[in-house]
């Protein structure tokens, strides 16, 4: 089965978030997509041929979780893009959020220094599966979104790619925007 990339609506701009940051940014995505595909073929081919016992097919197998964790966490993050970035008040998750962290104020702080952590990988609230709880997490990387027991509900890319176009270096400022930005009735919705 050959994975095919979505389509995304967005306003028409973005606020701190150029058409060129975005169209570049999801090029991306759609070339993962591309590269996804052709180790999902290589990894056939291999099973088929009983190659499965090969350094080589190892290799392959590590791609397919990392490039299947990359396409499905920029999914998630186009998806949570769009909005005005005001969470509503008297919501499911705007209660939760208060919950687990003390206010709206102490968990978008988290969020913050948890996105803008040295390294490259995501910034993502969770739900916990097995406790429920609500947290903040950095994932290394592109891997380890399947081994995470539990429902990301927002998701921001803190590669370089996400914003250098816009931003140069500076992730303080990228966060900044991606909070302008973030659609909470999608969010709300993974809950």
């Amino acid at each position: 089965m050959t994975y095919v990339a979505k389509e995304f609506e967005f306003p028409t701009t973005l606020t701190g978030l150029s058409d060129t940051q975005l169209e570049g940014h999801l090029e991306y995505y759609r070339k993962h997509i591309a590269q996804l595909n052709q180790v999902r073929t290589s990894v056939a081919g291999m099973i088929k041929r009983g190659q499965v016992e090969t350094p080589n097919y190892s290799n392959l197998q590590h791609h397919l979780a990392s490039g299947a964790d990359q396409v499905r966490l920029h999914e998630l993050y186009f998806k949570n893009l769009g909005g005005d970035g005001q969470l509503p008040k008297g919501t499911t998750l705007a209660a939760l959020l208060s919950e687990h962290f003390g206010s709206f104020e102490a968990w978008r702080k988290d969020f913050q220094t948890t996105a803008n952590m040295p390294g490259l990988g995501w910034a993502i609230l969770y739900r916990d599966n097995v406790s429920g709880n609500l947290n903040n997490l950095w994932l290394d990387e592109h891997q380890g979104l399947s081994d995470i027991d539990g429902r990301p509900l927002l998701v921001m890319d803190a590669w370089e790619h996400a914003y250098k176009d816009d931003y140069g270096f500076n992730r303080y400022e990228y966060v900044d925007a991606f909070f302008r930005n973030i659609n909470w009735h999608e969010v709300a919705s993974r809950l």
